[in-house]
């Protein structure tokens, strides 16, 4: 694996920026053209200054303005594709293996966790800005270890006189500082924190390529530049002596810098610039490779971590020459410049042309004429006494202003968007006009998709190798925790990613209202009202996810068993699960043809698990048999009884039973050999005895029950 020096860094760096140098230029003044920065601020400010204090302009002076369509245009641009592609959603790549079902649940959930934790929806809307301002978007994602929440802090050490080894043989020369409670004193100094990604835009004037590259994705190698505060350099390099020269030698020189949250440009000697080099795997890098550098020599270099690499990329309008993007402002360039010219001469014409005139000889007299507002009066040599002329408002020029105009708008094809539309009573119909409208810019939004499945994908990939599981709980659920190690198993992406065309907007917001509706139209009389409930309460702003929790929970608990014995780990029955349906779902499973290449011993687990259910099950119809034969009717008529009964007042009375109730006890007493006619022979202290071994038996047998006994 061949390994670079500073200067041949230094040399590729030169090639690569030297290669794209004119359109980075471009990419600049574009996001310039989108802030209405059309002319330099300086010489405006300097030529409005002359303005203001001049009495009358002079032929060289021209008044310069800007109608900003091109701010509206990309804003146009930017709606419509946030609209039209929001997020990512994951499926299994193969609906019936349910393994793939798992990952996708798994790693959904995960990104659903990052979109909210790192506020994912804020920066897409910075990604699509850039990419229809700049012309291409970029990102890197990074695993950063002071990233994250506070945790702690390090234990605060102190240098030991005598320094030994321990039974490791490792050489102990400090150790920590302890409270008077025994515990170590905390450095307040060293914080430690539970580390987090970073997701950091590269603009793509920041963004170099291989100049032999046919394509960003082709190219070996990218290379970006970004300034770097000199105190957070200094501070993590302290105690590297070498690295520092770097950095100071680096912090020498004043820096030319475009600010691409100000769209201008600033000096700054407070910051360092920062090359970061990074190679793709590949044949030459089979894991990897990164350098991060100064101009005055290599500060970090070594393989990329688990042989990711952390770009995403996507270009807005393809070069066919070139592997780098262009935005739609170079078509809407000639024509802005046109717009400004016109709306430039026509107040120019205002200013100079404008007020009417009193065109008089030189020995005509007009009385306070020249100081009223709004009237200029010209004396000439000879001529009428008096003449008018009537002021110019530069209208000669607004019907070519405004064909250029309407011309910039076709072109870029928004020529639909700015004709309002009439509003039709049927909701289905207005949501097919709007879903009709993004249809012009398909392509974009097509492109914008394949960005954020590519972020999405990479975000995973990481996720894996650097989440711990205190981390990973929250974002799947402690329910999910037995499957986090099915979550990072996954060597290769078992899952396709499809992308959700609506977002949490209105029309979506209408579109799941109408979905609910018809829901509740064809299927609510065959949901309980816990169901219907729920529907209501997540209709229509609500999540909708947990509306069908209640019908999902032995499926997601089958589930969840089923992969813990494929895994090799038994999962023993629970007292409360569905057996039935736990049976089915495991036969069903064994049933597969894939089942009989598992491994014998997880077969066997098979076999155990759907044994064990199949006896809890008949447990639990043995002991339903019981109890519904222990169970006394109460239908049927009312009859007195020879029996007497005490009332809540002191006295005594008949007992009044159900007549059925009266016929199964005579039943029961037959089934035992104990008839009608036996009864009544036997004396009336044995008939006291069994009276009182049926009223309790346990206490009639001390205590032990009688197997016989009904």
């Amino acid at each position: 694996m061949p390994k670079l020096n500073n200067e041949e860094l230094k040399s590729l760096y030169d090639k690569a920026e030297s290669a794209d140098k004119a359109l980075f230029a471009e990419m600049r003044s574009n996001l310039l053209l989108i802030a209405g920065e059309h002319y330099s601020k300086n010489a405006r400010r300097n030529f409005v200054t002359k303005l203001r204090n001049a009495e009358n302009l002079s032929e060289d002076q021209k008044l310069r303005l800007t109608k900003n369509h091109i701010q509206k245009i990309a804003g146009t641009y930017v709606n419509n594709i946030i609209s039209g592609s929001p997020n990512v959603t994951i499926v299994p790549d193969i609906d019936t293996e349910i393994q793939d079902q798992k990952a996708a649940e798994l790693n959904l959930a995960v990104w659903r966790d990052a979109t909210q934790k790192y506020k994912l929806k804020a920066k897409i809307r910075n990604f699509a800005e850039n990419f229809i301002g700049i012309g291409e978007v970029c990102l890197k994602i990074s695993w950063d270890p002071m990233g994250g929440k506070r945790t702690g802090f390090e234990p605060l050490m102190r240098k030991l006189e005598f320094p030994y080894q321990d039974e490791q043989g490792q050489f102990i020369e400090e150790e920590p500082v302890l409270d008077e409670q025994g515990q170590p004193k905390p450095d307040k100094t060293k914080p430690v924190f539970e580390g987090g990604f970073e997701f950091h835009t590269v603009y793509g004037f920041n963004l170099m390529r291989s100049p032999d590259a046919q394509s960003m994705d082709e190219s070996p190698y990218l290379i970006e530049r970004k300034m770097v505060d000199y105190s957070m350099l200094k501070k993590k390099y302290e105690n590297d002596p070498i690295k520092m020269k770097y950095i100071e030698k680096s912090n020498e020189e004043t820096f030319m810098v475009f600010d691409g949250s100000r769209n201008e440009y600033r000096t700054d000697s407070n910051q360092t610039l920062i090359t970061e080099h990074y190679y793709r795997p590949s044949i030459v890098y089979p894991e990897g490779y990164y350098y991060i550098r100064t101009k005055e020599g290599i500060l970090e270099e070594g393989e990329l971590p688990y042989g990711i690499f952390p770009y995403v990329y996507k270009e807005f309008d393809a070069i066919p020459t070139s592997p780098r993007g262009r935005s739609k402002i170079r078509q809407a360039r000639p024509y802005q410049i046109e717009i400004n010219r016109c709306a430039s001469a026509i107040a120019t014409h205002q200013v100079t042309l404008g007020d009417d005139k009193l065109v008089t000889n030189t020995s005509g007299k007009i009385e306070h004429g020249g100081f009223l507002p709004g009237v200029r009066l010209v004396k000439v040599p000879g001529g009428a006494s008096l003449t008018h002329l009537p002021g110019r408002s530069g209208d000669q020029y607004l019907p070519y202003m405004q064909s250029q105009i309407a011309e910039l708008y076709q072109v870029l094809g928004i020529m639909e968007q700015s004709i309002d539309k009439e509003m039709n009573a049927d909701p289905y119909v207005l949501l097919f006009q709007n879903i009709k409208q993004k249809k012009v810019f398909n392509t974009y939004i097509e492109k914008f998709e394949e960005f954020l499945v590519d972020t999405c994908e990479l975000y995973l990939k990481l996720a894996r190798h650097y989440l711990p599981d205190e981390m990973l709980i929250p974002a799947i659920g402690k329910r999910e925790q037995v499957n986090i190690a099915e979550f990072r198993s996954m060597e290769a992406l078992g899952y396709k990613i499809k992308i959700e065309p609506m977002n949490d907007n209105i029309e979506t917001m209408f579109g799941k209202q109408l979905a609910l509706n018809h829901t509740l139209q064809y299927v609510g009389g065959q949901l309980g009202q816990e169901q219907i409930g729920s529907l209501l309460k997540n209709s229509p702003f609500g999540n909708a996810d947990e509306t069908f929790d209640d019908l999902t929970i032995d499926y997601e608990n089958v589930k969840n068993d089923m992969l813990a014995l494929e895994r090799g780990e038994y999962a023993p029955a629970n007292q409360y699960d569905n057996h039935v349906y736990v049976i089915k779902k495991l036969a069903h499973r064994m049933k597969l043809s894939d089942f009989r290449f598992l491994d014998p011993q997880i077969q066997e687990m098979f076999q155990a698990k759907i044994k064990e259910h199949e006896e809890a099950e008949a447990n639990n119809q043995r002991q339903l048999q019981l109890a519904q034969a222990g169970q006394i009717p109460t239908d049927g008529y009312m009859v007195k009884v020879d029996f007497y009964v005490s009332t809540d007042d002191g006295k005594t009375k008949r007992a009044v039973l159900p007549y059925s109730a009266v016929s199964w006890l005579l039943e029961k007493l037959e089934a035992q050999g104990a008839n009608q006619q036996n009864l009544e022979s036997m004396q009336d202290g044995a008939l006291a005895e069994l009276s009182e071994k049926v009223g309790n038996p346990d206490q009639a047998t001390n205590g032990q029950s009688d197997p016989n006994q009904g």
